[in-house]
């Protein structure tokens, strides 16, 4: 995939129009024009700002061959949160998700949000979903690193004082 088709996939997912991007990056809206039709190709500094805008790396914009580095496998994650193989409905609905416009993310973070209530249930995971777009809503919980459990060593030597 070239610079040109990124630009346009990321503005897509993001909702925004050629004039909305333009607005944002303070160039024209036939800027954008030119960039997505692959007509010219965006300074540096301007690249760096579409980076930061999509939350990509410059890398994959630049690159041909790099993809997002933070694509998800969702069908792995949730057959190994389940326990067991999707059915080809399962399958489907995360498709059907993805269709939404939920993103990746957003969908493995209610899969977790799912598996701390111990309900591993499509319906309920559609229904997290659909009440976090609603109400604007990334997660539930924040996450946080589990903290590490300290032992103390002893140095007692019960051998030599008997």
């Amino acid at each position: 995939m070239i610079l040109a088709d990124k630009i346009i996939e990321e503005r897509k997912k993001n909702g925004w129009t050629q004039e909305d991007l333009a607005q944002k990056l303070g160039v024209s809206r036939q800027s954008v024009s030119k960039w997505e039709s692959a007509g010219a190709i965006p300074d540096l500094k301007k690249i760096i700002q579409l980076a930061d805008l999509f939350g990509v790396s410059t890398d994959y914009l630049l690159k041909d061959e790099v993809e997002k580095e933070n694509d998800f496998d969702l069908i792995a994650i949730f057959e190994e949160q389940f326990a067991r193989a999707l059915s080809p409905i399962e399958i489907n609905i995360i498709k059907e998700w993805k269709n939404s416009n939920y993103s990746d993310d957003m969908i493995v973070k209610a899969l977790k949000e799912a598996v701390k209530s111990q309900v591993f249930n499509f319906r309920y995971i559609e229904r997290i979903l659909i009440n976090w777009s609603q109400n604007g809503v990334k997660q539930r919980y924040i996450e946080q690193d589990e903290p590490k459990r300290v032992v103390p060593i002893s140095d007692y030597k019960w051998w030599e004082n008997e």
